[in-house]
């Protein structure tokens, strides 16, 4: 119940697409946490759990700073710590002396985190953590503080949920067609949608009558299909509850409702449709977070405000896909940046479209605020769109 399992190809395969949150290789084995089922879980309102090492800590501090709480846990002392490891009897003598000599290393790095337990009593240990985890709640600086408020597509930039913005995206290119699946708190979307014109338009209501009328109506070319596709189902799971609503026969655009980009929509489906293959994922270079550092010897050159990161490409969502691919989704608890994916990059029917521009997604507060910054001073790059007047 632990684990899921993976062979190193795929483990491979997952990790070069940017689909872990955090990975590593410890005692020959490679471990590594998925990134969408733990966004899935924040978003329908949960705390999530990560029994992970130092360095597992650090890629995580990188990813979502301002969503981590830090907690080292240090054994009474390390003879302590080294009977432990003898008494569960599941490692041999020199890997228990291989833990012990990580855990020193592992040890030095305590100062690091934001709160520390020392594990003398398990019962007191577990008090001191859920402590913690009340406190931690009590906060609200995190964006999962909103997302427990709304289903994260509704959290809003400049006013507009991100759901409007990644619409406008696609209905840029000609494509008003929408299929949404719900999840958690979905009647939030519903609601939305079924009010949007009232919201967006002047009018006049006739209180004896009841009767509504219209003025300068800021409506959308939009046909938009709303799926309740379950609370707790997973990414493969949701998009296989839609098939009822899709064109037989035809290829469809797939994203995740929390990033923003100023793709050309147009040319993915010419490359979808021009290679012949299942499905098509768009690859992008995530933004980076730190300042970099051009060195000759210990002389800086040059400082790079925030570069890509490390110009590995990631899964960026935007998906093209043909109807065939939901064949390879066993059910509601299905991701599909598991098997579904892996499956197709392993039968060599999937291919990645490079969008090489503007990408972001809205993982962490520091996200959301970046793009409510760029959108309230005028240079939001994925807004390619004209508004109606002209401007």
């Amino acid at each position: 119940k632990d684990y899921f399992f993976l062979s190193t190809e795929d483990f491979g395969i997952m990790r070069n697409r940017g689909e872990f949150l955090e990975h590593a290789k410890v005692f020959g084995n490679y471990y590594g946490t998925p990134r969408k089922p733990v966004e899935e879980a924040l978003a329908r309102g949960h705390d999530v759990l990560f029994d992970i090492d130092w360095q597992g800590t650090q890629q995580l501090d990188e990813t979502a700073p301002e969503d981590l709480v830090k907690v080292f846990i240090l054994p009474p002392s390390a003879q302590d710590l080294e009977k432990r490891l003898e008494k569960r009897a599941q490692d041999p003598a020199d890997v228990v002396a291989a833990r012990m000599a990580k855990a020193s290393d592992e040890i030095s790095h305590y100062q690091e985190y934001d709160y520390i337990i020392i594990n003398e009593n398990i019962d007191r240990a577990f008090m001191e953590l859920q402590s913690i985890l009340r406190a931690e709640r009590l906060k609200r600086r995190r964006l999962t503080e909103e997302s427990q408020l709304r289903p994260k597509p509704m959290i809003e930039i400049g006013g507009l949920s991100i759901l409007w913005h990644i619409m406008k995206i696609y209905t840029h290119f000609g494509f008003t067609d929408f299929v949404i699946c719900l999840g958690y708190r979905g009647y939030m979307i519903k609601e939305y949608f079924a009010n949007y014109v009232l919201h967006s338009s002047d009018v006049t209501i006739d209180a004896r009558s009841g009767e509504i009328t219209y003025h300068q109506m800021a409506s959308e070319a939009w046909r938009i299909t709303l799926v309740d596709t379950g609370a707790e189902t997973l990414t493969g799971g949701r998009v296989k509850r839609i098939r009822d609503y899709l064109d037989p026969g035809e290829p469809f655009f797939m994203t995740y409702g929390d990033g923003v980009a100023n793709i050309d929509i147009n040319a993915l489906l010419a490359f979808h449709k021009s290679h012949g293959k299942s499905a098509t994922l768009t690859r992008v270079i995530p933004p980076g977070r730190y300042g970099a550092l051009e060195l000759d010897g210990d002389k800086v050159q040059r400082f790079i405000e925030k570069p890509p990161g490390d110009n590995a490409w990631i899964n960026g969502g935007f998906f093209a896909l043909e109807p065939s691919v939901l064949d390879r989704i066993e059910g509601d608890m299905t991701a599909f940046e598991g098997e579904p994916l892996s499956g197709l990059a392993r039968d060599g029917e999937l291919m990645s479209f490079a969008h090489s521009g503007f990408w972001q997604p809205m993982d962490t507060l520091r996200d959301k605020n970046h793009l409510e910054d760029l959108w309230g001073t005028g240079r939001a790059p994925w807004k390619i769109w004209r508004d109606q007047g002209g401007d």
